[in-house]
């Protein structure tokens, strides 16, 4: 194929003009058409999928004359398909996808039809036809796993959880569209699609973010014995770590309903550490309810807190449940829990001893069944000796307790973190971009005092800032991030020296890794051969 020895879109262009001109010289039709389909291929990468239009229509006007009923015609029609619903015309995408999934059935050709359906499902999308996408899905995975077309089938795949994410009125049984995408996400790690898992891993995180519910289980399809193979930051269902502590911890926690405690700076995950327990405790299906201490109001706290009956106070014009009924069940996260005063202290106190709740203005207890975890970025030892927090309330929420350090002290959460944070904001502000390695290499070599929410807001700058299709860069980070990475690597070898050896790693690795194939290592990489051309010369490596 002309594609693997291209290194960029104008060496590209010229090798596929001359090979344009030999087959139409030597009467060679199907090399003609397949020509035609490989330009509009890399025109559709490059985000010009009018130009892309024409070359394959060009391609199928030829593949129609010399075999209207072959495999080139067949691949030319679904990507015609796939063009018009980039180009949002669904009506001309369904009428090439069906054209597609003819040939494909009359040859026998079962990878291009489950491709076609494929194609087909998006086009009856943008026409409002949900229960036809959903069957042209279901059709294009039974026919991709019959013949374990692995690549394929995960990109149907990926793409029915992406639609049943958006419309789970489509969903045959619970959690279907996270069985989708997690069985999408291992089909591309087998594949070593990393670009593409981190992508799922987007999609997988929105789910979390959206209905603010961490699921243990991604379905019924997912067995007990699947779980181990999956990377870790996806079996703790949103808290993103490679610190084995860390992660030793939070299974340790969620295996028994012993109280947690959890210390840390400010923005270092609590939260997130603490869903993720939830998640994979025996509650992961009850609720997760938070109560943020620094935000509550004294004056309605008990209220807040216990519920109300109706005349318990002015304006309690009815019976009002409080969060710790709601979370009965379920897990009751206590955030800041060392900005309590000291009578809310006294509540919380009873409330671990007896395990029951009184209402305002109400005569009977109620018995309550909840797993609590506290978090402070206070050093609650020190609050108690100061005489600022209850000593007896101290150890009654240390069941457990876990200190999550800062991000300066797990350096290596912070590339991790951040190709998950910029594929969430690629995906939130539906900006494509690529991005430099010395990128990476520079962030991880801030402190970030901030810690995970300091390191969030850099990144949605960063994606902000950049241009369509453009490069994330190291001058697009911010002033204070530049100047103190500048100063932890001056009088070493310098930011620029650092970044370059880090892409020179990066490249070599990528070309090693594909046997020299450019636009292999390219899509490893998450950048265009155009982009891998110019690291190649600017780390001068020969091709």
């Amino acid at each position: 194929m002309l594609s693997l020895q291209i290194r960029d879109l104008q060496t590209a262009l010229s090798e596929l003009q001359h090979a344009l001109e030999i087959s139409r010289k030597e009467g060679l039709a199907r090399e003609e058409a397949i020509a035609e389909e490989v330009w509009g291929d890399l025109l559709c990468e490059q985000g010009v999928t009018h130009e892309a239009v024409a070359h394959y229509q060009r391609g199928l006007a030829i593949a129609r004359l010399y075999a209207p009923v072959g495999d080139v015609a067949a691949e030319v029609e679904r990507r015609l398909a796939q063009a018009y619903v980039a180009l949002n015309q669904p009506r001309e995408a369904v009428e090439h996808a069906n054209a597609a999934i003819e040939v494909a059935s009359r040859i026998l050709d079962p990878i291009e039809k489950g491709a076609a359906y494929r194609a087909l499902a998006e086009a009856q999308l943008l026409l409002g036809d949900r229960g036809g996408a959903r069957r042209s899905f279901d059709i294009s995975v039974h026919t991709l796993s019959k013949i374990e077309a692995r690549l394929d089938l995960a990109y149907t795949l990926k793409a029915l959880g992406g639609f049943l994410v958006r419309h789970p009125e489509q969903q045959r049984m619970s959690g279907e569209e996270k069985s989708a995408l997690f069985e999408a996400r291992n089909l591309f790690m087998r594949l070593g699609m990393d670009h593409l898992v981190r992508q799922v891993d987007f999609e997988l995180s929105e789910i979390e973010r959206t209905r603010g519910l961490f699921v243990r289980r991604f379905g019924p399809q997912v067995t007990e014995e699947a779980l181990p193979q999956v990377p870790s930051q996806q079996q703790l269902a949103g808290f993103i770590t490679n610190d084995q502590r860390m992660l030793a911890d939070l299974r340790v926690c969620a295996e028994t309903s012993a109280k947690v405690l959890l210390e840390g700076e400010t923005g270092t995950g609590k939260e997130m550490f603490a869903r993720s327990i939830h998640a994979l405790s025996d509650r992961w299906d009850k609720p997760f309810v938070v109560l943020d201490c620094a935000a509550l109001p004294e004056g309605i706290a008990e209220s807040e807190l216990f519920g109300h009956v109706r005349g318990a106070f002015t304006g309690a014009i009815r019976d009002q449940e409080g969060l710790v009924l709601a979370a009965d069940g379920g897990t009751f996260f206590i955030d800041e829990v060392g900005e309590l005063s000291p009578r809310l202290q006294l509540k919380l106190l009873r409330l671990l001893q007896e395990q029951t709740v009184k209402p305002v203005g109400a005569h009977n207890t109620k018995e309550v069944d909840i797993r609590i975890i506290a978090a402070t970025n206070r050093d609650l030892r020190a609050e108690v000796e100061a005489g600022h927090f209850r000593q007896d309330l101290y150890y009654r929420l240390k069941g457990m307790y876990v200190h999550l350090p800062p991000l300066r002290e797990r350096r290596e959460d912070i590339k991790l973190l951040s190709e998950h944070l910029l594929v969430y904001y690629s995906g939130k502000y539906h900006r494509e971009f690529t991005v430099s390695p010395g990128v990476l290499q520079a962030l991880s070599q801030y402190d970030w005092p901030g810690n995970v929410r300091e390191l969030e807001s850099e990144i949605e700058n960063l994606v902000a800032r950049v241009p369509q299709g453009g490069e994330v860069t190291a001058d697009l980070l911010s002033a204070d991030v530049r100047r103190k990475v500048w100063a932890n690597t001056s009088g070493r070898s310098g930011l620029k020296t650092q970044v370059r050896q880090v892409e020179l790693e990066s490249v070599t690795e990528a070309l090693r890794r594909f046997g020299g194939n450019k636009s292999a290592a390219a899509r490893a990489l998450g950048i265009t051969r155009k982009t891998l051309a110019r690291k190649m010369a600017s780390v001068q490596l020969n091709g």
